[in-house]
Order: structure tokens, then sequence, then C-alpha cells
């Protein structure tokens, strides 16, 4: 099993004793489990599964470790520009996990055929309807094992964000936990029923 979680609370960031100073906060924890689909096994390692976008935004992985390689080497200060957002971060996340569904489901589906995305499209009209329609079913049901979570704090707030195996974003910032992995359900499933599942003052 493996699971990344996270869960947002307030925190006390002032240092002396008997002084506040409260602001968003969010703790979050990986397994060490690397699963690699090629081969068809799972195993622990010592690699941390995950990124660290600056000193207030983390990206957590879960899922096939060659897609996030891939996907995480893509993430560099390049592409996200001096002044960024944990939105913002997301939303990229979401696009680079689209793409390589999408580059990944041409390979299996089309590449055999001499075609690609864009010149499967371009040629449709002059396709077979059965064989279209069959391949988009294929490219469209493509599942990949991949998930990720976009964590980050920035003022006020907090932000919590799941991308799932398509690159759909979804926003857990007002739930105030998010699980993803095998055991993210379990994960969920415990949050929701424990007496701390709301965001505490400490």
């Amino acid at each position: 099993m493996t699971v990344c979680t996270a869960s947002a609370f307030i925190w006390n960031y002032h240092q002396e004793l008997g002084k506040v100073e409260f602001g968003p906060a969010i703790i979050a924890a990986s397994d060490r489990k690397l699963t690699d689909s090629g081969l068809g096994i799972g195993y622990e390692g010592s690699r941390f599964k995950g990124l660290g976008i600056n000193q207030r935004i983390l990206v957590l992985v879960s899922g096939d470790l060659t897609a996030h390689s891939t996907i995480l080497k893509r993430l560099t200060p390049d592409s996200w520009g001096p002044s960024t957002d944990t939105n913002m971060i997301a939303e990229m996340v979401g696009e680079l996990v689209a793409e390589y569904r999408m580059r990944e489901a041409a390979k299996t589906f089309l590449s055999p055929l001499g075609l690609d995305q864009h010149s499967f499209i371009s040629q449709q009209g002059s396709m077979e309807p059965g064989l279209v329609a069959r391949l988009s079913k294929q490219m469209q049901d493509h599942e990949i094992e991949v998930e990720c979570l976009v964590l980050g704090c920035e003022a006020t707030n907090h932000h919590l964000y799941r991308v799932d195996n398509k690159g759909l974003v979804t926003n857990h910032s007002d739930i105030g936990f998010v699980s993803i992995g095998s055991g993210g359900i379990h994960s969920r499933a415990y949050f929701m029923t424990s007496p701390y599942n709301h965001i505490t003052n400490y």
C-alpha cells in the first residue's frame, strides 16, 4: 500500500514563550514505496517522492515512478518563474499529467498505425468510422498510475490540491485534508471519522 496525505492546521509561529503569531500550516506525510509499472514491481526506497517548489509549496506524488520522474523533471524554476502561487503550480502539474497520459496513449494505440495525436485528428475524415470510434475510446479510456498533491501556505491561507490520473485538479483547501495512493481512501476515511478532522489551533 502507498499513501501521501496532508492536513491543514493553525500554527503559532512566534518563538517567544507567551506570545502568539498564528498562521496557516500544513503537515504532510508520504510513504517510501516506489512503483515501477514497466517492471511490475514495488519496493521500498530512499528517494523523496516529491519536489519542493519553494519554502511554501510542495508537490508529493504517488504511483508510477517513471511517469513522475518525467513530470517532475519538467517542473523547473524556468517553467513557473519568480512569481507563483499554489494554484498555478497545481494547474501546471495537471497539464503535465494530462500531456503525459496523451503521449503514452498515442504511443500505445496510434503509433502502430503510423499516427500520432495530431495526424489522428487531421486524418479522421478519411478513416473508417468504426476504427476512429475504437481508437478514440481507447485513447479516452487509457489509464496511467499517477496522482499528485500540491500543497502550499501563502499569507493567511493554506492550499491543498489533488491532481488525478487524468490531470484534473480539485481543491481540498476548505475540507482541510487530502490523500492519494492506494491507501488514500483509508486515510480520507480516518480524517472524516476522526474528532480532529477540523483545522485545529495549537
